[in-house]
């Protein structure tokens, strides 16, 4: 799909601009594995790297985690940048 643009006014349509192609974003693709960058007793640190963003620039990362129990992982928390 391509598109282009003209301008009008009371008269007429003015000559188009040159064709365009529209490129449709898409998800995100998949992010790194995570891997362990540090850790104390209480808390642990975790990068990755940054996956396709599909067209359109990613805005954050979701942090999910499974407590263990199940196969249902939850939002821990969120992040803009490659490590939580």
């Amino acid at each position: 799909m391509q598109y282009r643009v003209a301008a009008v006014n009371d008269i007429g349509q003015g000559p188009q601009t040159s064709a365009v192609p529209i490129i449709l974003g898409t998800v995100p693709g998949q992010p790194g594995v995570p891997s362990r960058i540090g850790a104390t007793q209480t808390s642990i640190t975790v990068g990755w790297s940054a996956p396709d963003d599909g067209g359109s620039p990613i805005t954050h990362y979701h942090i999910m985690i499974n407590s263990g129990s199940g196969s249902t992982f939850i939002v821990a928390g969120e992040t803009t940048n490659q490590q939580f």
